[in-house]
């Protein structure tokens, strides 16, 4: 028993027609479109949606007229080169005749031929479009790196010129405070300047490096101190450090800056009263979720009341919170600070380890 064979309607050939990667075009002798697919629609530049009773009038033959091309086209039993033309366009197609059902006069098959030339007239088309996209991509890739350039000089001029301004406003804070006649008024005016100098620090480093974003601890925490100890540490005291070096941006580094000096500065001037001789040791190390600062001396240690807390405590309080830091203090053979921070650190991934112990 045979299996009856399914048979092939009309919408399996229009099916396999439309899906052809070539151009198919069916025409009568006269250059009618009888039936084409879509990629003959764009190629001919016909009506989308209208192929029959189409004409292929606008396309011409190398030689002679169309209908004549056509009409040797359907006499011929193998397939026939025609390249037809159009306004400065030119396809190559190949042809060959057929008799369709119920018409007396054969029909013409087109399809789509690639010749070598053309192929390489194609291919060439397209490198020269692609080259000019890619011309088009660079120039715009060097304008945003141009642009880029700028706005990077600029954020260096910037921090440049902060800088000069810090350290002019420094100095005059500094000479109002020698020149003040009342020694509250001296004393802020001093406190003042150490916290605008301790800014200018951050700005120093920035513009030594030719940055305008990153600094490390390590040269962070040098500067300060040895700008601490020029400035208002006496000979008897001594500022020890031992610092874990990473890169700070400087949304971390100002408050962390200004923090270390209000903590190094209260302790200078606190702790050690009637005393010949103190140590302060400041240390910033890497933790668990975090960084670590520690200042902590050898002091008289500082008994705050709530009642009694000055500004500088407030002040370390709140450079604390903007960096997420958790604060504790302990008093017992000095005082301790103990700050955990959790600010945004962009670590270097080839920092070295903590340094030795430094000391005046």
């Amino acid at each position: 028993m045979t299996r009856e064979q399914p048979r092939a309607g009309p919408y399996l050939a229009e099916r396999v027609l439309s899906e052809l990667p070539v151009a198919v075009v069916v025409a009568d002798l006269n250059g009618k479109v009888v039936d084409c697919n879509a990629r003959a629609h764009r190629l001919l530049g016909l009506r989308e949606g209208i192929p029959r009773l189409v004409g292929l009038d606008d396309w011409q033959p190398r030689r002679g007229t169309l209908a004549q091309a056509l009409r040797s086209v359907a006499t011929s039993s193998s397939w026939v080169p025609l390249a037809l033309r159009r306004e400065g366009q030119e396809i190559e197609l190949k042809g060959r005749g057929f008799l369709l059902g119920g018409h007396a006069e054969p029909r013409v098959l087109l399809l789509e031929s690639h010749s070598a030339p053309h192929q390489f007239a194609e291919h060439s088309e397209q490198v020269r479009r692609l080259n000019a996209q890619l011309v088009i991509q660079r120039q715009t890739e060097d304008k945003l790196r141009a642009a880029l350039r700028t706005a990077e000089d600029l954020r260096r001029e910037l921090v440049h010129r902060v800088k000069n301004n810090l350290a002019i406003v420094s100095a005059l804070l500094r000479t109002k405070a020698r020149a003040a006649e009342h020694p509250a008024a001296t004393e802020a005016l001093t406190a003042a300047a150490t916290r605008i100098r301790s800014i200018a620090i951050v700005h120093d480093i920035l513009d030594a490096r030719n940055e305008s974003e990153v600094l490390t601890s390590k040269a962070l925490f040098t500067a300060l101190l040895d700008h601490l100890r020029i400035s208002i540490c006496p000979p008897h005291i001594v500022l020890e450090s031992e610092i874990f070096d990473t890169e700070l941006h400087t949304e971390t580094a100002l408050p962390l800056c200004l923090l270390v000096n209000e903590l190094v500065t209260n302790a200078i001037k606190h702790a050690f009263s009637n005393r010949d001789a103190g140590r302060v040791r400041i240390t910033f190390a890497e933790a668990e979720d975090g960084y670590h600062l520690g200042v902590a001396d050898n002091g008289c240690g500082i008994n705050e009341t709530p009642a009694r807390r000055g500004g500088g405590s407030r002040i370390v309080e709140a450079l604390a919170q903007q960096l997420k830091g958790e604060l504790e203090i302990s008093r017992g053979g000095g005082t301790a600070w103990s700050i955990t921070l959790h600010p945004s650190i962009r670590r270097d991934s080839s920092a070295s380890s903590p340094a030795p112990p430094e000391a005046s």
